[in-house]
């Protein structure tokens, strides 16, 4: 089929004819995606106030702090198909921690762990 393609255009252009595009195959065009919005929220039970999280940034690296709770930390500049990351370690000798992932309000990600210094961690594609 390609070889006939390229003939029928080789002899359009010997004879002086013209070159019409086929208007039945379509033209592709590629599109930019568009950001998307992640939000990491951490909550704590159980008299909690303190937890150290590790985040994911936007351009693949990490981020780390201690913060009160609750937390909620709102990154623009992720892709569909990036990778997501929120840990959060407990600070306190008792207690429970739940962490989430929200992609545009959406819950994408959920886990809750329970124990002094315990870890709760969530990750995965968006």
């Amino acid at each position: 089929m390609r070889a006939g393609l390229v003939f029928s255009v080789l002899a359009a252009v010997a004879c002086g004819g013209d070159i019409v595009p086929d208007s039945s195959v379509p033209l592709t065009t590629s599109t930019v995606s568009a950001s998307v919005e992640v939000v990491y929220e951490v909550t704590g039970s159980g008299g909690v106030e303190r937890v150290a999280i590790t985040v994911q940034n936007p351009r693949g690296g990490t981020q780390q702090t201690t913060v009160s709770l609750p937390y909620r930390g709102s990154f623009t500049g992720f892709q569909r198909g990036d990778f997501v990351y929120l840990s959060a370690q407990n600070q306190e000798s008792h207690g429970a921690v739940e962490c989430r992932v929200r992609i545009d309000g959406e819950i994408i990600y959920e886990a809750r762990s329970v124990g002094g210094y315990a870890v709760c961690s969530v990750s995965g594609p968006i």
